[in-house]
């Protein structure tokens, strides 16, 4: 027997007051951690049956983190120590996680702050990246959220977080193709069509379909537009009962509560509208809310719930084909689309081209257009300035005759000087011509002279010679030291 179930059968008949039995449930539990809630919810036993009607009387609000912990079974050491862990690994999602942080209950000055801020970054990080089926995306933050605000630690966070999605079977709303989602939205939409039937019509003649606004709802566990308070409270059942059933009862009953404002409205804007509006998420009696959710769950029954989640796999199998046959087309529409929009991007860009030649061609032709105008004009230009220059030729040919002439005279008068000239410097020229040949004769004279006198001198020089000193041995050329003579330029 688990903790709770057998501190129930102990217990239940001895506490007067819900602080008596809370008091106690959490000092039991921290003797014995050994908890089970998941098998006691599901097993059809009672044995929950008191702590459901104290949980739907109100959990006290200073205890609520320490028994939603407890409920839940979220005391897990090998999570505390894996999610320290696993902050140091690298997440695909970080950027999308930081976007989101500011957009998490963004009224709440708590989620204002750094260090909350942070420790909320800390636990999407480390979740998208244990679950990467999963992942991230935005209303896991509001879930989480949630129980930052209990002031529980941040590893606990995640640890509950964990349960929720996983023993309590949440991660089926957020998986890819959502079928948790899918199913959820069958079963509410069935049982709203039975429950409130004129409203349903009313929306369904305006297609508004539950995927536009209770979806939204069921990810962030109403989290999202509603008071905390009234969240808090739907936390607490859901820990107990399950999510499931807990979810659709509030979304019927808050629909219920509205239902003569909502058929008062005729305009799906304004449908919109409204369900956004502070009059419909706001719930100030909350204990009434909680009432008439318990008393509705003789319409959201198991047994309905089961029967509707068998219709909903069956008609899943049935259009399973043409689900197949659907997705084919999708992506062939996909690919159509695609060169379709390649086409139409390459037919702007030819336009672009066709404009701009365009444009060319006109620019060229005004260009064009004012060149044939500057031509006529220059040629204008030119037939006068021809007939102008015509006119100064001929008054400029008389004066440049007279230069001419002037000119032709200088130089007549120059020819004969330089003529005049010419004639003196040929006879100064001859006379020299006459007085260099004498010269050459009186040269030549001196020089047979010379080569006379030289000769007899050294003839003389010989004899004396061998009249002193005979020689022993004959005279030769080379013993004789021949004399130099002056050169003489010819």
């Amino acid at each position: 027997m688990s903790y709770v179930g057998s501190f129930l059968k102990k217990k239940n008949s001895y506490f007067d007051t819900d602080e008596e039995f809370w008091d106690a449930f959490l000092k039991e539990y921290k003797k014995d951690s050994e908890l089970d809630v998941n098998s006691q919810i599901t097993d059809g036993s009672n044995k929950f049956g008191d702590l459901l009607e104290r949980v739907q009387r109100g959990v006290p609000a200073e205890h609520r983190g320490e028994i939603w912990l407890s409920i839940s079974d979220s005391f897990d050491a090998h999570l505390d120590v894996l999610y320290w862990q696993l902050l140091h690994e690298h997440c695909p999602y970080e950027r999308a996680i930081n976007q989101d942080l500011g957009r998490t209950f963004p009224e709440i000055p708590m989620f204002k702050t750094d260090e909350v801020r942070k420790q909320l970054y800390n636990i999407m990080k480390a979740y998208s990246i244990y679950d990467s089926e999963v992942g991230y995306c935005q209303g896991l933050s509001f879930i989480a959220g949630l129980f930052i605000m209990q002031g529980i630690k941040e590893e606990l966070v995640f640890t509950i977080f964990v349960r929720l999605m996983e023993s309590y079977n949440l991660r089926t709303l957020f998986t890819p193709k959502m079928p948790g989602l899918m199913l959820l939205i069958y079963q509410f939409n069935a049982i709203f069509q039975t429950y409130i039937p004129a409203l349903y019509f009313h929306f369904y003649r305006y297609n508004l379909s539950p995927m536009m606004y209770a979806s939204q709802w069921f990810l962030t566990l109403f989290s999202y537009s509603f008071n905390v308070d009234l969240v808090f409270r739907i936390v607490d059942m859901i820990l107990v009962e399950g999510p499931i059933s807990v979810l659709l009862r509030f979304a019927l009953v808050i629909l219920k509560r509205h239902e003569d404002d909502l058929l008062g409205i005729e305009k799906f804007d304004s449908l919109m509208d409204f369900l956004k509006s502070e009059k419909f998420t706001q719930v100030n009696d909350v204990e009434q809310m909680i009432k008439e959710v318990t008393e509705l769950k003789k319409v959201v029954s198991d047994n309905r719930l089961d029967q509707l989640k068998h219709e909903h796999l069956e008609d899943i199998k049935k259009r399973e084909p043409a689900q197949r046959e659907m997705e084919q087309l999708r992506e062939t529409l996909k690919l159509l689309r695609k060169e379709n929009k390649e086409q139409a991007n390459k037919i702007n860009e030819d336009k672009k081209i066709q404009q701009a030649l365009t444009d060319e061609i006109i620019l060229l032709k005004q260009l064009v257009k004012e060149l044939q105008e500057d031509n006529e004009a220059v040629k204008m230009q030119v037939k006068d300035l021809r007939t102008i220059l015509s006119q100064e030729e001929k008054i400029k040919g008389d004066d440049r005759l007279l230069s001419l002439q002037e000119e032709l005279q200088f130089l007549k008068d120059k020819l004969r000087a330089t003529q005049v000239e010419l004639c003196q410097s040929r006879m100064q020229y001859n006379e020299l011509e006459t007085a260099y040949q004498l010269e050459q004769e009186r040269w030549k004279k001196s020089k047979r002279r010379l080569s006379r006198k030289i000769q007899l001198n050294e003839d003389k020089s010989k004899r004396t010679s061998l009249m002193i000193d005979p020689p022993s041995t004959p005279a030769t050329p080379t013993s004789m030291k021949p004399i130099e003579l002056p050169s003489i330029r010819e």
